[in-house]
């Protein structure tokens, strides 16, 4: 008898549990992940204007450097802010030329 009483009292708090989820936990995951999906597209296009702007901007993952195709200056990528906006972009150009 105990253990069927425990059995009723136990399935009605899982169902309590699981309405609590769907009804707070899962609508504040989906928020969160539309946020992000926001974010990551406006650095998309962020990153295109930049690639349409300065297409004779190059990295160099091995030497950790930013510099310009044929140019001889270099900045290095550590005082960059990721994501890399256009405006910074332009600062760098800017130092680079």
């Amino acid at each position: 008898m105990t253990g069927a009483a425990l059995g009723l009292a136990g399935r009605a708090i899982g169902r309590r549990m699981m309405k609590a989820l769907q009804d707070k936990v899962v609508p504040a995951v989906q928020a969160r992940a539309g946020l992000a999906q926001q974010q990551f597209q406006q650095e998309k296009v962020e990153q295109d204007a930049i690639v349409a702007r300065y297409p004779e901007l190059r990295g160099c993952t091995t030497d950790q450097v930013i510099f310009l195709d044929g140019g001889t200056r270099t900045v290095p990528v550590s005082e960059l802010r990721m994501p890399v906006t256009l405006a910074q972009a332009d600062q760098v150009v800017a130092r680079l030329r």
